[in-house]
């Protein structure tokens, strides 16, 4: 890359950060990518190999926001998919509850895209009876390795599947010892146990914006404010 352009001014900084987020929450929902595949494919389609001014790339909260309106605008499946995924979540805390589930990522954030991973996060010093309780259930699993939920830290080891609905699930596996910290500050809100997924989903569901008209007419029209916009930075900045 080309070296940094000089600091924009601030709306159009929030303008272009925003928009960087919209890029980033459609290659989601629309390519499978992971948050930070997405960020990255974003800013080089908005900046091309020039390095984006400095406090462009949106946290991955502002990308949920995107992406759950893209979800309510363009998805009508998006609702009963938040349903079906927590439901399918229950079901395994359930059966993982010697082991101190938790219900983590886009289907207790309730923004399920359609190729989203039912992410389950087990703190358990019992990895490998949790492994032979697959084994024995016959489930074929992969083992991989994924971030530590700190961003710090080494990987730690994940089972990956499809559950016999098809869906794809992730069991990632930490000590025992990490469950303080997963449930300390901000990190708290990021995972659910049983209790909190039960209460959400006897909570109603969350009126989509194609079913609220004025939000929804505001929202399309930022997505092509947002596309026009896009079309500009890449004019500009290459």
């Amino acid at each position: 890359m080309t070296a940094p352009l000089a600091p924009l001014p601030g709306d159009a900084h929030d303008d272009l950060r925003a928009e960087v987020a919209d890029q980033a929450a459609r290659l989601i929902a629309d390519s499978a990518l992971d948050y930070q595949s997405a960020k990255q494919k974003a800013l080089r389609r908005a900046f091309g190999n020039t390095t984006p001014p400095s406090g462009l790339v949106p946290t991955n909260e502002e990308i949920d926001r995107a992406l759950r309106e893209h979800l309510d605008l363009f998805d009508p499946g998006h609702a009963a998919r938040v349903q079906q995924y927590r439901e399918a979540g229950l079901v395994w805390l359930e059966r993982l509850a010697d082991h101190h589930p938790y219900l983590a990522g886009a289907a207790w954030k309730g923004v399920v895209a359609e190729h989203a991973v039912l992410h389950i996060q087990c703190f358990t010093d019992e990895a490998k009876e949790l492994e032979i309780q697959l084994l024995d259930a016959g489930i074929d699993y992969d083992v991989v390795e994924v971030s530590h939920f700190s961003g710090r830290g080494s990987d730690v080891p994940a089972l990956v599947f499809h559950d016999r609905d098809g869906l794809p699930v992730m069991i990632s596996l930490y000590g025992h010892d990490d469950l303080r910290g997963a449930l300390r500050g901000t990190q708290g809100s990021e995972r659910g146990d049983l209790t909190g997924l039960r209460r959400l989903l006897s909570e109603p569901a969350p009126v989509p914006l194609t079913e609220a008209d004025p939000a929804g007419d505001a929202a399309r029209r930022r997505s092509d404010e947002l596309d026009e916009m896009s079309g500009l930075a890449a004019n500009i900045f290459r």
